[in-house]
């Protein structure tokens, strides 16, 4: 007979209240301070009374505390890998050069990451057009394909965009075609933005925050900051390209040792954002020479801004008072514990941890020289990235190696209660070394960090419920137990 303590479950708390995570079905049960203590401190059986052994036995009756049953990892859409890479490959993005007539502190070209720095290499017409054949080729089941442009600096090689835009339109007859490109905005002239208009262009815009904050790292080549050249072309877009300025998304880099609050005023404050979508990253970490520490006001300032997110939420705080920052971090919530939390009866025997995309059929990314590699997130120098080629295609061993990166550490996956939340990819595995080849070691340091980010998704989204926040707008405010699972 099964003990209760075979059940694959997470017990966690929130100030207010004790709950497991089933992650057979992956809902949330609320229970006592008794059955919490049974499994987050491995308890004595005879420490339950008897309404907790009932309310346990309704549990298991009602399809919870099922034990885990995985005995393999292994990516769900493997035996669909062939026919996605032949058929529907969503889409494509062309890394048109290498060169950039800015040098930001953070580029990945800067020089600050493994064996990258800015080239004067450009992709050629040719060269771009035999991947779009490839993209046209491999979409014939899907309505809808996009083609994005990326750099360096794509506008700098704004001949080919104009080209190959035409191309795909003539080859693509019949299909909805997306455009999209990443952008730096210092290069924008009428006859640029009109493009952009015309070919209903999504266009992605780095600003950092105000001035003295984005210019101590986005400068021009010749030295000074960019700020104002791209205030003024904002302003320019906003008053004579109004379609265009509805398509555009903003992103802030956030250097952790700037001024964070500062940053935050300013997309509130500045007119030039008003109603428009501005989303936030960090410097990014991998494959970077030297790692920067984050400080503690960083952290600090951070933690305030998601707990005023959730106070608006619960109506303590206006609206006034929340950055664009926080909303997306709640958005992220939302989106991973309601929308796409996975639930099912039972686990699947044979599952594999949640972050890997499909490399080359949901991202392809095409480097100037006609390699493929699955985004523009991962390093093009990095031989386990490198997927295929437009003129050879796919390398499927590589892609499945890719996709089934939890093979890597495969013991550690299947005994793991954050696999369905976890959102690691190969990215996290690739040392760019000698080897060649992704690092079993370098993927279980990003382990504890996933753990600790898939605690803190479960316990706000409780957290809220509890508090009277409403995901569907029709649901009960409150958690029963093992009744109305979460």
């Amino acid at each position: 007979m099964l003990s209760y303590k075979d059940a694959f479950v997470h017990p966690f708390n929130t100030a207010n209240a004790n709950y497991l995570y089933d992650v057979n079905t992956g809902m949330i049960l609320k229970v006592s301070n008794s059955i919490y203590n049974y499994f987050k401190n491995n308890s004595a059986e005879d420490t339950l009374v008897d309404k907790d052994r009932r309310d346990l036995d309704r549990m298991t009756a009602d399809g919870y505390l099922k034990p885990n049953n995985i005995s393999k990892i292994e990516h769900g859409y493997m035996k669909f890998l062939p026919e996605l890479l032949d058929k529907k490959i969503q889409g494509i993005t062309l890394q048109v050069t290498q060169d950039c007539n800015l040098r930001c502190k953070y580029c990945v070209y800067s020089g600050e990451y493994k064996s990258r720095t800015h080239k004067k290499s450009y992709m050629t017409i040719e060269m771009a057009r035999k991947g779009i054949d490839y993209l046209i080729k491999h979409s014939t089941e899907l309505e809808e394909i996009t083609v994005g442009f990326y750099g360096g600096e794509p506008l700098l090689n704004f001949d080919l965009l104009k080209d190959v835009v035409a191309y795909t339109r003539s080859k693509g007859v019949g299909k909805r075609i997306l455009f999209h490109i990443s952008t730096n905005a210092t290069l924008f002239n009428d006859e640029k933005l009109k493009f952009l208009e015309d070919n209903n262009f999504s266009v992605l815009i780095s600003v950092d925050g105000p001035r003295e904050i984005h210019d101590a790292n986005r400068r021009f080549l010749s030295g000074g900051g960019t700020f104002d050249h791209i205030m003024r072309n904002l302003s320019k877009i906003k008053e004579e390209y109004p379609r265009l300025h509805r398509n555009i998304i903003f992103n802030a880099v956030i250097d952790t040792t700037l001024d964070p609050v500062c940053t935050n005023q300013f997309f509130i404050s500045c007119e030039d954002f008003e109603n428009m979508s501005v989303q936030s990253s960090l410097i990014s970490s991998e494959y970077r020479t030297k790692a920067d520490d984050v400080p503690e006001r960083f952290i600090i300032d951070e933690e305030m801004e998601v707990f005023k997110i959730y106070l608006q939420k619960i109506g303590r705080l206006g609206k006034k008072h929340i950055t664009r920052f926080a909303d997306n971090k709640f958005n992220t919530m939302y989106g991973a514990m309601y929308e796409m939390r996975p639930r099912s009866a039972e686990i699947p025997t044979a599952i594999h941890p949640s972050g890997p995309c499909i490399p080359g059929a949901r991202k392809l990314f095409m480097t100037v020289d006609g390699t493929f590699i699955p985004c523009e997130k991962v390093s093009e120098i990095s031989d386990a990235m490198k997927i295929g080629s437009v003129d050879t295609g796919f390398d499927l061993k590589k892609v499945e190696a890719l996709l089934n990166i939890g093979k890597l550490t495969e013991e550690e996956c299947k005994n793991c209660w954050a696999l369905r939340l976890c959102d690691v990819c190969a990215l996290a595995a690739d040392e760019v070394s000698d080897t060649n080849s992704l690092s079993r070691s370098k993927k279980l340091t990003a382990c504890p960090g996933v753990l600790n980010y898939s605690e803190e998704l479960l316990k706000n989204f409780c957290t809220l419920k509890e508090y009277g926040y409403s995901f569907s707008g029709q649901e009960r405010t409150m958690l029963a137990l093992g009744r109305n699972p979460s």
